[in-house]
């Protein structure tokens, strides 16, 4: 079962969550380990286009595609929308005064 990854605003909706561990694995691809938990294997030509490094965003779009960003880059950019795709962050109860 594939973990659902916390999904971030940007132009569209990403899915995306930090990487913690970083473990070699098939053929020059890597493991890459979520700070939210699970996995997701990559293979050596993502390895090579995006060098992935520990603290940085394992990143999915809307098609399918799959990419990196930075963690800076990441934070200044993307606002989260969800803290888990499909479960919306919980809202704050409102006071009112007199009750």
């Amino acid at each position: 079962m594939m973990l659902k990854l916390p999904i971030w605003k940007a132009r569209g909706p990403i899915a995306a969550a930090e990487i913690v561990t970083v473990n070699d694995w098939l053929e020059g691809g890597l493991e890459l380990h979520f700070k939210v938990g699970g996995i997701r294997r990559v293979n050596a030509v993502y390895v090579h286009v995006y060098n992935p490094v520990v603290g940085g965003y394992y990143v999915e779009f809307v098609d399918g595609m799959q990419g990196y960003v930075a963690a800076p880059l990441f934070q200044s950019l993307f606002m989260p929308l969800m803290a888990v795709r499909g479960k919306p962050p919980k809202k704050r109860k409102r006071l009112t005064a007199g009750k």
